[in-house]
């Protein structure tokens, strides 16, 4: 999976925006990444446009309770700045939630 990073004009630096899985960008997003003013979470503008040019179909949010499934395209409509950069946001109710993102690992088992 390829890692996609952003600067953060507020950090002063560069960040993890999220990863390429196939055709899919995932973004783990903590409970204050939550935006109240929009409902949802938002994207980096630069992060959207570099999707578009690499024909990237779906962004996943992946939260610690829940999981959410949304078409690039979509992402447009709303644009912003709060202080980490310009980014486009989404409420959660125009994304298809699909529940808890669970890894399901292997059970060792004693011999």
């Amino acid at each position: 999976m390829e890692q996609m990073f952003v600067f953060d004009p507020r950090k002063g630096c560069a960040v993890l925006a999220g990863t390429l899985d196939g055709k899919t960008f995932i973004k783990r997003a903590k409970s204050n990444h939550f935006v109240r003013r929009y409902k949802g979470y938002g994207i980096s503008v630069e992060i959207i446009m570099a999707l578009k040019k690499k024909k990237i179909q779906n962004i996943k949010i992946v939260t610690k309770d829940n999981s959410y499934l949304s078409k690039v395209k979509d992402w447009e409509r709303i644009e912003d700045d709060l202080g980490h950069g310009a980014q486009n946001f989404m409420p959660v109710s125009w994304m298809e939630e699909l529940g808890k993102d669970v890894k399901k690992t292997k059970k060792k088992t004693k011999k």
